[in-house]
């Protein structure tokens, strides 16, 4: 273990997050079927709620990499933190687009490989390409946050509330229109704006009553229930296909207010662990990254043998137990051994 002190809170965050992102994955099997069975509804209605695991993704490396006052060089901060992440991600895309070709049978093309410029190896890893841009552009950011007040801050967010998430949804469901494309406010738009959420949550809310951030958490997870629950009463009564409308994109209103109150839940720093329950916590979330990388190969294996757990609740659980839990194993195993370590999980 490192002897850097932990944020207990951020642990559990990454820790859970992480674990519905096994969730997320074990469940698509199930929501293809497009049945409108009391099992299949259920999954349909959890899946938007569960989703906010990726979002916490973005605030929590927001929350740390923003608030880290040690001063970096360009190529300092390349090395550190585009090197660390960028290699595994290149390692692990060339051995998941060999699993696909072993898999199907089709073979190893050249295109293969150089696809992964526009598209990722395999659906999870769309993750990494909006994560590697915003590190790219952390030097220019840091100092940007560094030297704004709390007004400045909430102006940005606002600006991003707005185009990333207001704008694109009226513009959708309402006005049938789109908005100039001459009006560009690119670093005000996408996943950025998660990542200075989470800045911006942890530096001044850090104290938020409990009933607050549960008020908020409402306000976005009803209308995501919402629509979810219209949307299973649609394939019941019409057995049109399943679309998935309650999260179809990260980005709207109801979304973000869900993902901010469930990263003010967890973030409160009261917690009082023991030691041991803390250095346990601090481990698995460090392990986090390693799971995410290995859980669709395990989840594969699981599904093609037969157990996809469409229609049956205990093997649905039992396929996102095992996952889980194969896939942490293997990350610990992988932290255990250097020159692997570094490789494939981008730790020293």
């Amino acid at each position: 273990m490192s002897s850097v002190k932990r944020d207990t809170g951020y642990d559990l965050i990454r820790s859970i997050a992480i674990f519905l992102v096994v969730c997320i994955h074990s469940n698509v099997a199930i929501l293809g079927v497009g049945q409108a069975s009391p099992f299949w509804c259920t999954i349909a209605v959890l899946q938007p709620l569960i989703l906010t695991a990726v979002p916490l993704f973005f605030m929590v490396s927001g929350a740390l990499l923003l608030s880290d006052k040690r001063e970096e060089s360009i190529s300092d901060h390349l090395k550190k933190r585009v090197g660390k992440q960028l290699v595994p991600f290149l390692v692990w895309s060339v051995v998941y687009v060999v699993a696909k070709a072993v898999i199907s049978g089709s073979g190893l093309k050249l295109s293969s490989f150089t696809g992964l410029i526009e598209e990722p190896a395999y659906y999870q890893f769309w993750f990494m390409y909006p994560l590697l841009g915003i590190y790219l552009l952390l030097p220019l950011i840091k100092p940007i946050v560094k030297n704004c007040d709390k007004k400045k801050i909430e102006y940005f967010l606002v600006l991003n509330f707005i185009f990333s998430y207001a704008v694109p949804v009226f513009s959708k469901y309402v006005l049938k229109a789109e908005v100039s494309p001459h009006i560009d406010l690119v670093l005000c738009e996408g996943y950025l704006g998660y990542f200075v959420l989470g800045y911006y949550l942890k530096k001044y809310h850090r104290e938020v009553k409990l009933s607050k951030a549960t008020a908020l958490l409402l306000i976005g997870a009803v209308p995501t229930i919402a629509v979810a629950v219209r949307e299973c009463y649609l394939v019941y009564q019409t057995g049109a296909g399943y679309i998935g409308h309650a999260y179809l994109t990260y980005m709207t209103p109801r979304f973000v207010l869900m993902c901010a109150g469930v990263f003010l839940l967890l973030q409160n720093k009261k917690y009082k662990l023991k030691e041991k329950s803390a250095n346990a916590l601090a481990i698995v979330s460090t392990l986090s990254i390693g799971v995410y990388y290995i859980h669709m190969l395990v989840l594969t294996v699981i599904e093609k043998i037969g157990f996809a757990g469409e229609s049956n609740p205990l093997i649905l659980v039992g396929k996102v137990v095992v996952t889980y839990l194969v896939s942490l194993f293997g990350a610990f195993v992988i932290s255990k051994i250097p020159f692997v370590r570094k490789v494939l999980l981008g730790v020293k």
